[in-house]
């Protein structure tokens, strides 16, 4: 006999991969983490193009556009003098032609003009010189698609109120400004 008793030895086998079992679970949770993903991905992207089409519409841009040219024009207005239509939809005002100048020489006039068959209300304003008598230069839309535009008076200061609808929009605005020109 040997000096060293008989050793029994086993082969062990090491496990080496996935079964076929742990690979489908694996696919599965992966497909639903993924499914998860691409649903809030397509509804981020739907959301910022609503809010893209309402921000940069034609509408919210003509509303835009109204206020900063109400703001400007009346701000360098005098306001001894405007003339105010009894139903709102007219705002005349006077302003110089020169800033240096405190004495108006030329006038603004903001005309609304409602909607009529089959075509959506405009804003307009018309300018014109005051001397030797009332002269209009040029007359300018402002914007369309108005569905209402109301325009009032308060000491010194002017306001306007104006909505704009496009059928799929529809935005109100409020301008008011202050003549400042003595």
């Amino acid at each position: 006999m040997s000096r060293y008793p008989l050793k029994i030895t086993r082969k062990i086998s090491a496990r080496n991969g996935l079964t076929m079992v742990e690979l489908i679970v694996a696919v599965v949770i992966s497909a639903i983490v993924m499914l998860g993903v691409g649903f809030v991905m397509a509804d981020s992207q739907r959301q910022w193009a609503v809010m893209y089409n309402r921000a940069c519409s034609e509408v919210a841009s003509d509303s835009f556009i109204a206020t900063k040219t109400f703001d400007a024009l009346v701000r360098r207005a005098s306001g001894e003098k405007f003339i105010l239509s009894d139903d709102g939809s007219c705002l005349e005002i006077y302003y110089p032609a020169d800033a240096n100048t405190a004495a108006a020489d030329r006038y603004a006039r903001f005309i609304y003009e409602p909607a009529g068959d089959n075509t959506g209300g405009s804003l307009s304003v018309q300018y014109g010189t005051l001397t030797p008598e009332k002269e209009a230069l040029s007359t300018s839309i402002i914007c369309l698609n108005v569905s209402n535009c109301l325009f009032k008076t308060s000491g010194r200061s002017a306001q306007m109120m104006l909505t704009l609808s496009d059928g799929s929009q529809t935005v109100t605005v409020v301008s008011s400004a202050y003549m400042n020109n003595q």
